[in-house]
């Protein structure tokens, strides 16, 4: 399958195919295939670094932020090294989120956070700020977003 999906002409579609097959078999607990499961985000990444000129802006967020998310959670260690190879220098803000509503682990999110906290490499102001809003657009929808309705 892995062969199948690198023969694909469109580096999107790739990834698609790959962060569904990544997502089920995490989602649905199939350890024993992990180590696939792994490989195709691993795939992905790789796709999006040396193709970037093919997807679109939202495309790549989406694509890494919901990819590390699944690494985080399943398999940190393959996380770590995803991290360090493929977002050297970004901001993860909107992955961290996506990781505290996905995990099971609370305790391993908020150990992580405050570690890289510590390090500078996340400012608290700009994580609380960005993880409020989202909680209040989670409960409140239709919530304005002009700066005088912003909580």
């Amino acid at each position: 399958m892995r062969f199948e999906i690198k023969n694909l002409e469109d580096a999107p579609m790739r990834c698609f195919a790959r962060t569904q097959i990544v997502r089920f078999i995490f989602q649905n607990g199939v350890t024993s295939h992990f180590d696939m499961a792994n490989e195709f985000a691993l795939d992905c990444l790789e796709d999006i670094q040396k193709n970037a000129d093919q997807f679109s802006e939202q495309q790549i967020g989406y694509w890494k932020s919901n990819l590390i998310v699944l690494l985080r959670v399943n398999s940190p260690e393959v996380a770590a090294k995803a991290e360090a190879k493929y977002f050297s220098g970004e901001k993860t803000d909107w992955s961290d989120m996506l990781e505290i509503d996905a995990s099971h682990d609370l305790g391993g999110v908020t150990n992580r956070i405050i570690d890289r906290i510590r390090r500078g490499d996340l400012r608290t102001t700009s994580f609380l700020f960005s993880r409020s809003s989202a909680n209040a657009t989670r409960r409140y929808p239709y919530v304005c977003s002009m700066p005088c309705c912003t909580i």
